[in-house]
């Protein structure tokens, strides 16, 4: 294997620790460089354009559990890109790789869209919390409320605790890798032909953008926790102080579902928006469901409808959307029943309801404001009586 040490730096780590050792005999010979990038996006980006067209760069990715009981189950949860037998890419499954195609970059931009769809997620559960806590709903119900509903996500499992001041220790990306994740994609996006809209990312980052304001230094931020992006809400405190009284949890059942809509529409949104945004770049979207199904980027939409809305991306037409996803290669039917549906139209109504609530506290909730003009476009591009998985055609 040769590692090109003198393009070592030290925001790009180059050794075969970071993988299963069975995995590097597929990976790799004598004659090709094998890059292992665990740096930021810009520090391998800017890297690539010196290394040949042979190479193949592997970047490690998050793990689901946040404290994995065995270092290689964490290690082994990669992507890589670049020219690749096929063979050799069969071989790579059954180690946790999964092959994203031979444009080099490939794999770096796959864990871009990864990172930023967890920071979205994170900034849709903080408006989420500090909806119910606005409202007046206790923390402990409120978490378990959300958990259980169909706006479950891997960030608000883990996050939620530390937003609603159950835990102060939530796992999962930094304040400032959130925030670098979304500006790079935002950059990213407006460069490709033709420019991908990406509503969702740009609301987050704008969250994430008021958070670090709250510090002095902009950049004193960058150790916090992603989840602290809670704090660009005003303390809920001062708005349900005045509507606390006996019995203000009685009513906490009809504002859960609220909350849970705003979790699942956004969750459905960012989803379809990722879906656009791996496509544009080379991505084949059925490799990006299963990654992501894999890692912190999981949620109740991706299970449930994320087989839906490849496909509907894709141009197939659904009569009936009975979804199959996908868990560590076991195919496994999801059933949903009628309940479960709902349409463009329907969506649009649940999350206009969510914002006149919110104004009326008033509360900001720019993610959620994201996701409602998503599904106005849906609808105005006549697709408000077709489910909701369908706003996925917006980004094919």
């Amino acid at each position: 294997m040769q590692h090109i040490r003198s393009l070592q730096s030290t925001h790009l780590i180059l050794r075969s620790s970071d993988l299963d050792p069975a995995s590097l005999p597929a990976l790799s010979d004598d004659t090709r460089p094998l890059v292992i990038g665990d740096g930021d996006y810009r520090s391998i980006a800017a890297l690539l354009p010196l290394l040949p067209s042979s190479t193949l760069l592997v970047v490690p990715l998050a793990h689901k559990d946040p404290a994995p009981q065995h270092v290689h189950t964490h290690a082994r949860r990669a992507v890589c890109s670049g020219r690749l037998a096929a063979d050799a890419r069969t071989a790579l499954v059954d180690n946790g790789i999964t092959w994203l195609g031979e444009r080099v970059a490939l794999a770096a931009e796959y864990r871009l869209l990864e990172e930023g769809l967890v920071a979205v997620q994170t900034a849709v559960a903080a408006e989420a919390c500090a909806y119910l806590r606005a409202l007046g709903v206790d923390a402990r119900i409120a978490y378990d409320g959300m958990k259980a509903g169909q706006g479950r996500s891997w960030s608000l499992e883990n996050q939620a605790p530390s937003m609603l001041e159950l835990d102060g220790s939530p796992p999962g990306l930094t304040l400032a890798r959130a925030r670098s994740a979304l500006l790079i994609t935002l950059t990213l996006a407006a460069t490709l032909s033709p420019p991908i809209p990406t509503p969702m990312r740009c609301a987050a980052w704008q969250a994430y953008t008021s958070t670090a304001s709250w510090h002095r230094d902009p950049y004193a931020s960058g150790t916090d926790p992603s989840a602290t992006v809670v704090h660009s809400y005003p303390s809920p405190g001062r708005i349900a102080e005045h509507m606390a009284g006996p019995g203000h949890n009685a009513d906490a059942p009809r504002r859960l579902e609220i909350a849970r809509r705003l979790l699942r529409h956004a969750h459905v949104a960012v989803l379809a928006e990722t879906f656009g945004l791996a496509s544009s770049l080379g991505m084949q979207v059925r490799d990006v469901l299963h990654c992501l199904a894999e890692g912190p980027g999981g949620s109740w939409v991706l299970d449930a409808m994320g087989e839906a809305m490849r496909r509907l991306h894709a141009g197939e037409r659904l009569a009936d959307v009975d979804v199959r996803s996908s868990d560590r290669g076991l195919e496994r039917a999801v059933s949903r029943t009628r309940r479960d549906r709902t349409t463009v139209a329907a969506a649009l109504e649940e999350l206009s309801s969510v914002l006149d609530v919110a104004n009326s506290l008033p509360l900001a909730t720019p993610v959620a404001g994201a996701a409602q003009q998503v599904f106005v476009l849906g609808a105005a591009q006549g697709l408000g009586r077709d489910d909701e998985a369908a706003i996925s055609r917006l980004w094919a």
